[in-house]
């Protein structure tokens, strides 16, 4: 994210230095124009490749919560916790928009995931 950022300071900096450029003639206005909006839509598709990154970044990051609780095995030893990691991460990829295929095959391994390690309740008669 950081050469992202570094890249965008740079775009920017350009835009500054072609604001910059003295100009003698209609032509030449013209032509600083056409090269601010050329600079500023270079800008325009760094911030959404920015916006893109970001947004796969925290898609990936809530796969692989899942992953670690449902595949890995890796939990915290407190089934309602990693179930509350589980529900938050679909949610996280519901809002995200994310694939509906893999929110549903996700969905699909939450219920399994509950049906296999939900705490079992036993009552014994007479004890609450």
């Amino acid at each position: 994210m950081k050469q992202i950022d570094e890249a965008l300071i740079a775009a920017k900096m350009a835009l500054f230095e072609i604001d910059n450029i003295d100009v003698d003639t209609e032509e030449d206005m013209k032509a600083v124009l056409d090269l601010e909006a050329m600079q500023q839509g270079q800008i325009n598709k760094l911030k959404k490749f920015k916006r893109n990154t970001e947004r796969q970044q925290k898609i990936d990051a809530a796969y692989e919560r899942m992953n670690d609780i449902f595949f890995e095995g890796i939990s915290t030893g407190n089934f309602w916790r990693d179930l509350a990691i589980f529900d938050l991460s679909l949610e996280e990829l519901r809002e995200l928009q994310a694939d509906e295929t893999w929110i549903a095959h996700y969905e699909y391994n939450r219920d399994a995931y509950v049906e296999r390690m939900k705490p079992i309740k036993n009552f014994v008669k007479g004890e609450k």
